[in-house]
């Protein structure tokens, strides 16, 4: 190139001009001469010195800057925040959310949160989380969002704990005026606009509620596509708007309509009850709108109809609308009138002649309707734990409690001591397989911090459509020491992973001499994450506080030897971060021997030994 680009030698020649005002200048233009007149092989040495000197006149000649004083950066009208922090505190955040792609962008707007979350504050920070709801990567997105709802209606956000990603914790954000953020949010919306409006409404509902009401009654005339949908959610803050949208439900296309009944299933209003009855005549599947009303009047109407298609099953007569008994029985969550607890019964009473039906299955799927009933009342003992449904369960015949026995179950946990619960439970059989299945569904029950809780998937129905988040509800007392012993005899490292004991010291070493065992002498076969599962042994091993950590990594390599070279490196550093650097190199120094001495493979342990090397694990 330097031969060949006329550019560079015109430069040159410009640069003449100069050579003979100064000796800087002079000597610059010596070195382009020797630079162009050098041999090949030089040429590199002598194009880095002269980069150098050009740098060096540039640092010591240049100069910048405005006449005038110094004086704070003036944020007035940047939505009153309390922190204007550092530009270098700043920066990593802005450039990720400017930047486009994936890399570590999330990570970075992540680590915000949990270590710095000062810097949300900022008005260059909020301003841009702002410029960028509509993110091209997704998660990023997503994650934006949620941010500048808590920021605005002052909730706690959620993440998963750095150190342990199977909990989830709260972490408190910085106060951000929520008017003047839902102003920023208005700024320039144009309601004929892209999703991106929809977006932005959908926040400031979340934040503003009624008190923009008027805000949205002016948006009706204008507001087109996913903005109207929005829109049509929004004006279910305000009761006030009930008759408008009654009106309404005439005129909207049929996304619009999807909207204003969510809305109308979560309001009480007069009439309420004819109406639905009616929709039920015209649109059977308009039931899933009432999913999350508590109202006793809906609760006894849902038990009517659905009965009344369950006797349509049992004399099997087929039905166009099959699909509405299922969508049916998951919208009575939460609804505990006596009808309604009268109809369980029913159901349990003639629970034989739903099963044998020929359209059982092809309706309620696989599980069938018991299935469907359980899950039901476990997931209204997670929403409300309302009396009346404990009751219901504990006066329920012994046939009836051994079909519901995991939300039976459940319901111990969440009323009973826990001595009663393990009396009452540890031996049951057949029962026993069901409760290890509640305890391991993942939608029934999770660990977080030191408290064990049941956690439920089920969506919340808000006037903004679906949240699907997590409602969480603490047992009555912590569970019984001998639950842990109980699940060591029946090998479930799972479940004492989740269910992890915090005391006494006893317990804790027994459940750390298990998960060492384990490490040690399970032998893993190609299909099991070995090194996900070893990782959990140490984990559990670290939380139990064992001392001695050592032979656990080999024996992961002795179990599955092809494993990878990233996953040896990985798991000591996990291993690392227990046991110390020591032990570390010494574990890696084993792990070299076994593959020199026991594997056939000896290029395995010269490349492993690299990796070794590179990590810092062995000595060069």
């Amino acid at each position: 190139m330097l031969q060949e680009d006329f550019r560079l030698k015109r430069t040159v020649e410009l640069f003449a001009q100069l050579a003979n005002k100064n000796p800087v200048f002079c000597k610059i233009y010596t070195g382009l001469q020797q630079l162009l007149q050098a041999e090949k092989e030089q040429q590199g040495v002598l194009l880095l010195n002269l980069l150098g000197l050009v740098d060096a006149v540039l640092y010591t000649q240049a100069g910048y800057g405005i006449e005038g004083e110094f004086s704070p950066l003036d944020n007035k009208g940047n939505l009153n925040t309390v922190t204007q922090a550092k530009y270098s505190e700043i920066q990593p955040l802005l450039q990720a959310l400017h930047t486009t792609g994936y890399g570590n962008r999330l990570e970075t707007l992540t680590n915000a949160m949990l270590y710095s979350p000062h810097v949300l504050a900022d008005y260059r920070i909020i301003h841009a989380l702002v410029d960028h709801l509509d993110n091209s990567y997704t998660d990023m997105a997503k994650e934006i969002r949620r941010l500048v709802k808590c920021l605005g209606t002052g909730e706690q956000i959620y993440l998963k704990d750095p150190n342990d990603y199977n909990m989830v914790k709260p972490y408190s954000l910085p106060y951000v005026d929520k008017k003047q953020l839902v102003a920023l949010l208005k700024k320039d919306f144009a309601p004929q606009g892209k999703k991106v409006m929809a977006t932005k409404l959908s926040l400031i509902g979340s934040i503003a509620k009624e008190e923009e009401n008027a805000w949205y009654l002016s948006l009706l005339k204008t507001a087109r596509r996913t903005v109207r949908e929005q829109l049509m959610l929004c004006l279910g803050y305000s009761e006030d708007n009930i008759p408008l949208l009654l009106e309404l439900l005439n005129k909207e296309r049929e996304a619009n309509k999807g909207a204003i009944y969510s809305v109308l299933g979560n309001h009480t209003f007069a009439g309420m009850i004819d109406f639905w009855q009616e929709e039920f005549q015209k649109n059977p599947m308009s039931v899933q709108y009432l999913q999350y009303t508590q109202s006793d009047e809906i609760s006894d109407m849902l038990a009517d109809h659905l009965k009344k298609q369950c006797v349509h099953i049992i004399q099997k007569k087929d039905s166009s609308q099959e699909g509405y008994l299922p969508n049916g029985m998951y919208a009575v969550v939460g609804k505990t009138s006596a009808k309604m607890l009268k109809f369980y019964c029913w159901i349990l009473d003639n629970i034989d002649s739903l099963t044998n039906t020929k359209y059982h299955e092809r309706v309620f799927g696989k599980g069938g309707i018991a299935y469907i009933l359980c899950h039901v009342i476990s997931e209204t003992l997670v929403y409300s734990c309302p009396q009346q449904m404990v009751d219901f369960l504990d006066d329920l015949p012994q046939k009836h409690a051994d079909l519901l026995a995991e939300a039976c179950f459940i319901s111990d946990l969440l009323t009973k001591s826990a001595a009663y619960v393990y009396d009452k439970w540890h031996d049951k059989e057949p029962p026993t397989p069901k409760i290890l299945e509640a305890w391991l569904e993942d939608d029934i029950l999770h660990y977080q911090g030191y408290h064990i809780r049941i956690l439920s998937k089920m969506s919340a129905l808000t006037p903004m459509g679906y949240y699907y988040g997590s409602i969480t509800r603490q047992f009555k007392e912590p569970l019984d020491s001998r639950w842990f012993h109980w699940m060591i005899q029946r090998d479930a490292s799972d479940l004492l992973y989740l269910l992890m004991p915090d005391g006494p010291e006893e317990l804790l070493q027994t459940v750390g001499a298990y998960f060492h065992r384990l490490a040690m002498d399970t032998p893993w076969t190609e299909g099991t994450n070995v090194s996900v599962k070893t990782w959990q042994c140490l984990r559990m091993m670290n939380r139990c506080g064992c001392k001695d950590f050592r032979g656990t990594v080999v024996a992961m390599c002795r179990h599955l030897p092809s494993i990878s070279h990233y996953h040896v490196t990985s798991t000591l550093s996990v291993y690392c971060e227990f046991a110390g650097l020591e032990s570390t190199r010494a574990e890696a120094q084993d792990i070299l021997k076994f593959y020199n001495e026991f594997y056939q493979d000896r290029n395995k342990a010269k490349e492993l030994r690299k990796y070794l090397i590179n990590e810092g694990f062995l000595n060069v």
